[in-house]
């Protein structure tokens, strides 16, 4: 409850310039205020109001009265105020309880595993492309991975002694850049371009115009490998070396179906 009293000071009695209370207002004042010390006296109304006295009891009795039922409804004030907080106080409890229901929009779950990548399929173009193309492109640079589709082929026969079967991007771009053996050597330059033409074929090139060199340098890399170079006769070297070479045309599309665009 909010009490409003006003502090009347008798600024006459006090030299603010004015005349001195009678003994009849200053007893009037007292008995108002319950304090001998008039300065003290905090009262209600006008100083009219204190001079006149002879209601100042009767007014006291008056005030007590308002300041009960003021004080009674302050009360119910509160007790209504503390029932408002209990009442929000309780449904922040529930909601702070209340599981939250997730994926109502989304039915999949954030932890169900990706949908499996389909596998790479090879593009068929009745075209070939060079050693250089196809060593970029077995997974191993920004370029994409069009190599490893076309995997595993066989340099010779399936059941040579010497047969290499390139099963993996990694062998496949060794045996591109020629680290089985040496660069100089005619068997591993035999594989590197039979490679490339296998490739190419399985790409979809026509190999009409290099169908029996590749057949008799499968029969040939069935037996041999690159450390049974330095003991080859000079002409078993030679044609070798031709076989290359028609090899390495096919592939730069200088024979045959032609280089891819």
């Amino acid at each position: 409850m909010k009490k409003i009293f006003s502090l009347w000071v008798v600024c006459s009695m006090f030299a603010c310039g004015g005349e001195l209370a009678t003994p009849e207002e200053e007893g009037a004042l007292q008995n108002l205020a319950g304090t001998s010390d008039l300065s003290d006296a905090i009262v209600e109304g006008s100083p009219e109001d204190i001079a006149e006295g002879s209601e100042g009891t009767e007014g006291s009795e008056g005030s007590e009265e308002d300041v009960s039922e003021e004080e009674e409804t302050e009360t119910d004030e509160v007790e209504e105020v503390e029932e408002i907080i209990e009442e929000i106080d309780t449904i922040e409890n529930i909601v702070e309880e209340t599981p939250a229901e997730n994926h109502q929009d989304n039915p999949v779950l954030d932890d169900e595993p990706p949908a499996p990548e389909d596998p790479p399929v090879a593009v068929v173009n009745n075209c070939t492309r060079t050693l250089g193309y196809w060593k970029n492109h077995a997974g191993f640079g920004p370029q994409p991975d069009t190599l490893s589709v076309h995997l595993p082929i066989w340099l010779g026969t399936a059941s040579g002694t010497q047969s290499v079967q390139v099963e993996s991007a990694q062998l496949a771009v060794d045996i591109l850049k020629m680290k089985l053996g040496h660069p100089s050597n005619g068997i591993t330059k035999l594989y590197a371009q039979l490679l490339t033409a296998k490739l190419n074929l399985d790409g979809g090139a026509d190999d009409s115009a290099v169908a029996n060199v590749m057949a008799d340098a499968d029969s040939f890399l069935a037996n041999h490998a690159p450390e049974d170079w330095a003991g080859l006769a000079p002409m078993d070297q030679s044609m070798v070396l031709e076989w290359v070479a028609t090899l390495d045309d096919f592939n730069n599309g200088l024979i045959g179906p032609g280089h891819c665009p």
